[in-house]
This record gives structure tokens, C-alpha cells and sequence, in this order.
């Protein structure tokens, strides 16, 4: 005993600095030891992880916060011996509280896992149809039609029938074989079959052959040259439109 008092008495300052740090930190090892920890693993119904999962540790009132991890576990450390409850949340899912969790010094408190269920009530399906319209915004003159959109027109055969249909700017000539578009004259119009202008008013060309069309009523492309009536630009199925819509047909 004598020498133990003569070893601290001896001591110099700056050696009793190091002791005490040495000292302290052998007890706050031994203190956070002592604490014990909550562990556990978040999963969705069909038993996949959950990451990024918010998890508030409580006991009267929300004293921590955690996030699962990528495989979905969280882990709370250095808690003291007591009772604490849990909150699990996502989007989505309806919250999951775990209470009554005992916590001893030294010891690990697992959480058996943790199923989320998705809140039917607050999920919406919405549908957004995402076809192309017929009139472009930012080209309100000029209306284009697809194989699908020819499809499904009355008389889709018929070239100037399916004109008429297309715009109320279009009309009918008086014989019938003919398109006035805003009043013009029949002759005043143009009309392009795969890149060629035709000379005819009203091209022999059956509907079910067309693969895509555009009809301009208005604010025509200055590379059509002075047009007063309407441009109608046509583009026929090719050899292989018929092929793929033969090998893939319903």
C-alpha cells in the first residue's frame, strides 16, 4: 500500500493526464457495454428487404431515428435497460408499431421482422393515355393519322371520305371526286404520295393502303411553295408493314 501511494505521489502531471484519460475511457467502455441495443429487419409481403425505411424508437415521446439499410435492417445502440416501443414507416404502407420492447444492459433486444403492408387506401391508379393526338399544339393547321387511327374511320377506303372526316375545312367537290379545302378551288390543293406531288385532285389511293398521313388545313410549310388550298402528305405500307402485319396479326 505504502509503494501504491509513493507510485502516485512520484507521478509527474503530465503522466497523471494520460492515467486519467486511460482511466475514463476504460469506464466509458465499461458503460457502453453495459447498454444494451434493439435490432431487427423491415420486409414487404412478399418477404423482400426493405431499405430506406424510417424507424422512430419511443417511449413517451419519439427519442430516435433510424433507416434500414440495404438489406433492410436497423439497429438502435447504447440504450439504457427499460421499456421502449417502436414506429415503422414508408410511403405507401401503412405504419407498423412494435411496443413492450425490453431492453437489458449488455444485451441485444432482436425484433422478430417486421411485415409492412401497402395501404390500399391511399394508392390511386391513374391512367394517362399517352397516343399521339391528332392535332399537334404547335401545329394546330395540320392534323396526322396513323395506321391505327385509319383503322378505326367510317368508310376508310375511300381517300376524300376519310378527308372529310378528318377536318371541317374539307369538303367535298361538287363531283365528288375532288377535295375543297377553305372554300379554294379544287385544283388549289396539293396532295404528296410517298414524296411525289400527283397531278390528281383526288389520287386513286384505298385507305387500308396508307400507313401514315398528314393533312394541312392551315400555316403550311413554306417548302410546299404558295399553296392556297390544303397539303395533304400520304405515306403507303411498305413490303414489310404488310410482312410484320401478317407474321404478328391477332
Amino acid at each position: 500500500m505504502f509503494n501504491q501511494l509513493v507510485f502516485f505521489t512520484n507521478t509527474k502531471p503530465k503522466n497523471m493526464k494520460k492515467f486519467s484519460l486511460v482511466l475514463g475511457l476504460l469506464l466509458l467502455s465499461s458503460l457502453l457495454f453495459s447498454q444494451g441495443s434493439i435490432r431487427g429487419k423491415i420486409v414487404d409481403e412478399n418477404n423482400n428487404p426493405m431499405p430506406y425505411c424510417n424507424v422512430a424508437l419511443k417511449t413517451n415521446e419519439v427519442i430516435d431515428g433510424t433507416m434500414t439499410d440495404i438489406d433492410g435492417w436497423f439497429n438502435f445502440k447504447g440504450l439504457n435497460s427499460g421499456t421502449f416501443a417502436l414506429e415503422v414507416s414508408f410511403m405507401g404502407y401503412k405504419n407498423q408499431k412494435i411496443a413492450n420492447i425490453n431492453v437489458s444492459n449488455g444485451k441485444i433486444s432482436f425484433i422478430e421482422t417486421v411485415k409492412m403492408h401497402l395501404d390500399k387506401e391511399i394508392i390511386t391508379t391513374v391512367i394517362i393515355d399517352g397516343s399521339k393526338p391528332l392535332i399537334d399544339p404547335s401545329e394546330p393547321g395540320c392534323v396526322t393519322l396513323e395506321t391505327a387511327e385509319l383503322k378505326t374511320m367510317p368508310n376508310n377506303r375511300s381517300l376524300t371520305d376519310i378527308l372529310v372526316a378528318v377536318s371541317g375545312d374539307i369538303k367535298k367537290s361538287d363531283d365528288g371526286k375532288g377535295i375543297i379545302v377553305r372554300g379554294s378551288r379544287p385544283n388549289s390543293s396539293a396532295i404528296y404520295v410517298d414524296g411525289v406531288k400527283t397531278r390528281e385532285s383526288n389520287p386513286n389511293v384505298n385507305g387500308n393502303n396508307i400507313k401514315s398521313m398528314q393533312v394541312f388545313t392551315g400555316g403550311i410549310p413554306a417548302a410546299y411553295g404558295d399553296i392556297t388550298g390544303g397539303v395533304i402528305i400520304i405515306e403507303t405500307k411498305s413490303y414489310f408493314d404488310y410482312y410484320y402485319n401478317w407474321k404478328y396479326r391477332e
